[in-house]
């Protein structure tokens, strides 16, 4: 029977998801919100986390319009640029605000080291979002892992990152093997091409057999790996056997021809058959014989 999860009613915004991130509650950070110059603000470098669409950009600029930004967008000090802040959260919020003609947005300065950095940036995407691709949950994962290991934790970091975001260990350590794919393949999981359970086994896979891999996907237009299939992929590659030819196995083996159908006149074969026998041993006894004699006929 499968695990009930505590899904919570109530989706955090970015500034309770950082409260809840640091275990405070009820924190009231209204004075603690400035208004900073767009131009001001950088994103935070090397994330996994898609950005919105032209079209979804374009509906929350004008939902900005009218509504003004409702939440805060998440920033902490640019290490390496005075003056320069470092988005955490609110990239999609800042752009929507700069294309519909706003020079300012508000933000909260968080004071946090690039550990909790980490934390902010995907436990807001991970509370927030509903519409994840697996690899934007898979490196989100990641990152609250790594995350986590730098703080130093007193309980396993999996376990924690499951509890944080309402889900199972199983879970947790699936989606971070779909980090060890090549990009490549990754972006397959995405497209449904592969499904995460056979991702999963095509990441024990070593880089360049993964390589292999993508090449054949490519060359012959494959639109699903089935479980078995990737299981059968993975068993080569255990036994160093990759290759175009045995992949090309795995999906294609030889096809069976399937005997022809014989199509006779009913009435022409009774005409030629006794009454009183058997249809079909009269039948095969005449091609017998008749193969017989073309065989003898050959011999001499």
């Amino acid at each position: 029977m499968a695990n009930k999860l505590n899904i919570p009613r109530h989706v955090p915004t970015p500034i309770e998801a950082f409260d809840q991130m640091l275990g405070v509650k009820n924190t009231n950070h209204e004075n603690d919100i400035v208004n900073i110059e767009i131009d001001k603000l950088i994103p935070y470098p090397n994330q996994r986390f898609r950005l919105y669409t032209k079209e979804q950009l374009e509906e929350f600029a004008e939902d900005i319009k009218v509504n003004g930004v409702l939440s805060p967008v998440l920033v902490r000090p640019h290490k390496e640029q005075p003056d320069y802040y470092e988005i955490l959260a609110g990239r999609n919020r800042t752009n929507a605000s700069k294309l519909c003609g706003k020079k300012e947005v508000p933000c909260l300065i968080l004071d946090v080291d690039d550990a909790k950095a980490k934390l902010v940036v995907t436990n807001t995407n991970l509370n927030q979002r509903r519409d994840l691709l697996p690899s934007e949950e898979a490196y989100g994962y990641k990152m609250q892992l790594e995350a986590l290991e730098e703080l130093g934790t007193n309980c396993p970091s999996v376990s924690k990152i499951a509890d944080e975001n309402n889900t199972n260990r199983k879970r947790i350590y699936r989606y971070l093997r779909l980090t060890e794919l090549i990009d490549g393949l990754l972006d397959l999981v995405d497209d449904e091409v592969i499904p995460v359970v056979s991702g999963v086994n095509i990441s024990f896979c070593s880089v360049e057999d993964q390589r292999v891999l993508l090449e054949f996907t490519n060359l012959n237009e494959i639109n699903n790996i089935s479980l078995k299939q990737s299981e059968a992929i993975r068993l080569l590659s255990e036994e160093n056997n990759v290759s175009l030819e045995t992949i090309d196995k795995v999906f294609f083996k030889e096809k069976i021809e399937k005997p022809k159908a014989i199509k006779l006149s009913s009435q022409k074969v009774i005409e030629l058959i006794p009454v009183d026998v058997d249809v079909e041993d009269y039948i095969i006894a005449a091609l017998k014989f008749f193969k017989q004699k073309g065989c003898d006929s050959n011999e001499a």
